[in-house]
């Protein structure tokens, strides 16, 4: 990914309320911005995750009926 596709996602992300920002003038550096999920991103990525989690556990079910359905006998 190219450094200004990633700082037009990370603008985007604060406009829309997801991550909040300040500069870092500490470094011996040039200053950078510093971003950080806001209370309202957190709940999103809480929510992704519980979405991975359900989509983890029906892949993980399925997996478990191929298995049982199709296993392959060893002694034949």
């Amino acid at each position: 990914m190219k450094t200004g596709s990633l700082y037009t996602i990370l603008r985007r992300m604060e406009k829309a309320g997801l991550l909040v920002s300040e500069w870092d003038k500490s470094s011996s550096r040039l200053d950078r911005r510093i971003y950080k999920p806001s209370v309202e991103g957190i709940e999103v990525l809480k929510d992704g995750r519980r979405r991975m989690e359900e989509q983890k556990r029906a892949l993980d079910d399925m997996i478990d009926f191929y298995n049982e359905q199709f296993r392959e006998d060893s002694s034949s």
